[in-house]
């Protein structure tokens, strides 16, 4: 079955906690997942149209996955687990 081609997904204050649910959905352009319960962000990385993510108030450490959205031109992190910037994921449209 084909997955819609959705491009704004707003799914703030579900409790999700994997975004690997996002698999299939390469179109959207705009993500919301604020105050969830995610730790990590492995399922992002087929997302190559995504501009916009919004993950604040998570669990998230981890910033590796980011660097396969090449176009990811805005990001809000605000109040995760994120103690380090050292090994930050090469994004240049950001």
């Amino acid at each position: 079955m084909p997955q819609p081609k959705l491009l704004k997904v707003k799914l703030d204050n579900n409790l999700i906690e994997k975004t690997e649910l996002f698999s299939g959905h390469s179109n959207i352009v705009t993500l919301e997942l604020r105050r969830n319960r995610l730790a990590n962000l492995e399922g992002l990385s087929n997302m190559a149209s995504l501009q916009e993510l919004y993950l604040n108030e998570n669990k998230i450490a981890d910033l590796s996955a980011l660097s396969a959205l090449p176009s990811l031109r805005k990001l809000d992190l605000n109040t995760n687990k994120i103690a380090s910037l050292v090994s930050k994921p090469d994004l240049p449209s950001l």
